[in-house]
C-alpha cells in the first residue's frame, strides 16, 4: 500500500490508497462502513476510521457477534459488554464480518446436556477428576440401558453436588458472581478463519485463555492447544 498524508491506526486519518500491494486488516476494515469515498486530485481519497474498542458502538456489537439459537437470553445477556467489544474488534480486525457465540455460561443442566451430546457422539473430553466422576454417571446410565432424559437428570444431580463441594466440571459451569469476573466463551468453528481470529484476539491483555484444536498454531502462555476442543474457547478477564 502506497500512504500519503496524515494516518493514524489508533485514530482514523486521510490516506491515499494506490493499485498496489496492501495488507489484509487495512483492506477489510475499508470493506466495512468506517470508510468514507471522496474524489480527491485524481485519487481515491479514503479516510478511515480504524477498528478499535472505541470505534465500536454499543448498537453495533449485535452486528458482529451473533448469538446459537439454543442459547438462552439469560446465557447471551451475561456475556459483558466489555466482552462485546472485545470479540466485536478481534472479528472485525481478522476480516470477519460475524461470529458465533456457542456457549457462554452454562448452569447445571447445560452442562451435562453438553457433556452427554459430547459423549454419545464418541468425543470424550479429558476432564479433571470433577469431570471425570460425571463422566462415569453418563457410563454407569448406559450399561443400565438407562433413556436420555434419566441419564442427564443423573449427571445434573452429580454436578450440583460437585459444586457444593467446592469442585468445577467446566470452567463454563460456575457461579454467576464467579462468571462476572472472568467470562468464558465458546466460538463455532463454522465459517471461522481461526488462525486469524485467534491472532488478533491475543492482541488485547484482557484475553487471558485461548484453547483450540488447531495443529498448526503454536502454543504460548495464552493460547494452547486442546484436541478434543470442539471450537475457540476464550476467557476474558473483567477486572
Amino acid at each position: 500500500m502506497c500512504v500519503l498524508g496524515n494516518e493514524s491506526r489508533n485514530t482514523g486519518g486521510n490516506i491515499h490508497i494506490f493499485d498496489s500491494e496492501t495488507d489484509f486488516t487495512d483492506m477489510e476494515v475499508f470493506k466495512k462502513n468506517f470508510v468514507k469515498r471522496v474524489e480527491s486530485g485524481g485519487r481515491l481519497k479514503l479516510e478511515v476510521n480504524y477498528i478499535t474498542q472505541d470505534t465500536i458502538q454499543d448498537d453495533s456489537w449485535g452486528e458482529y457477534v451473533l448469538f446459537a439459537s439454543n442459547l438462552s437470553k439469560e446465557r447471551r445477556e451475561i456475556l459483558s459488554r466489555k466482552s462485546m467489544q472485545i470479540l466485536s474488534e478481534a472479528a472485525l480486525n481478522s476480516g470477519h464480518d460475524s461470529i458465533t457465540v456457542s456457549s457462554t455460561i452454562r448452569y447445571p443442566i447445560q452442562q451435562a446436556n453438553a457433556m452427554y451430546n459430547n459423549l454419545s457422539n464418541g468425543n470424550r473430553i479429558r476432564y479433571a477428576a470433577p469431570g471425570r466422576a460425571v463422566t462415569a454417571v453418563y457410563d454407569e446410565g448406559v450399561e443400565r440401558n438407562l433413556n436420555r432424559e434419566t441419564i442427564i437428570n443423573n449427571m445434573v444431580t452429580k454436578i450440583t453436588q460437585l459444586a457444593k463441594e467446592g469442585k468445577r466440571v467446566s470452567l463454563h459451569c460456575v457461579p454467576e458472581e464467579v462468571y462476572n469476573k472472568l467470562n468464558v466463551v465458546d466460538i463455532s468453528l463454522n465459517n471461522l478463519s481461526a488462525e486469524k481470529f485467534i491472532e488478533s484476539l491475543t492482541k488485547n491483555e484482557k484475553v487471558v485463555r485461548i484453547l483450540h484444536a488447531i495443529s498448526s498454531i503454536k502454543n504460548t502462555d495464552i493460547v494452547q492447544y486442546l484436541e478434543s476442543e470442539p471450537c475457540i474457547h476464550v476467557e476474558i478477564d473483567q477486572l
